[in-house]
């Protein structure tokens, strides 16, 4: 977090506080492509061909989210536009397993997206991501306590994690 102290006349003061590492939890590089591994404690390549709709308005958290989820396995479909992901959902042939969904989004929340599709498909899990704070979150009708729900920003290691929680995987 990002503290800031500033006094007219007298200057403005940061403290930038990042959490402690622990010697020895920082990932390796992976020696095939140079990228740190992200997810030490979750493994590899293990989704077992399950199958995620991610519905994400931000072009670099999709790529990031997408890029992980493909790394350990998973079949993702994308769209930014929550309709554009609905007609995904429709054409897909085979199972969809999640639903990971921005709750806030042009056009069509998460939650009423989740409604669409569920309404199609009863047997999808739904993951939801936001960036807001819990006040909008509430606005927009989601209780924490009802949903599953990723608090952004979110690591790579933290969303597999939740995702396999979600889909009750080990």
């Amino acid at each position: 977090r990002i503290e800031v102290d500033s006094e007219p006349g007298e200057g403005t003061e940061f403290r930038i506080l990042l959490p402690r590492v622990r010697p020895g939890s920082v990932p390796e590089e992976r020696e095939s492509d140079g990228v740190p591994d992200s997810s030490p404690e979750v493994g590899g390549g293990i989704a077992g061909g399950k199958t995620i709709l991610l519905a994400e308005d931000d072009p670099l958290v999709a790529s990031m989210v997408r890029e992980s989820l493909e790394r350990e396995g998973y079949e993702v479909l994308h769209d930014r536009n929550p309709e554009a992901c609905l007609d995904l959902a429709r054409e897909h042939e085979d199972s969809i397993d999640l639903l990971l969904s921005d709750l806030v989004m042009p056009d069509m929340s998460g939650r009423e997206l989740a409604e669409a599709v569920l309404e199609e498909r009863p047997g999808t899990k739904v993951l939801y991501m936001t960036g807001h704070t819990d006040d909008t979150v509430v606005r927009i009708g989601v209780e924490q306590a009802e949903v599953d729900l990723l608090q952004k920003p979110v690591t790579p290691s933290r969303l597999l994690v939740k995702i396999r929680e979600v889909l009750g995987e080990d």
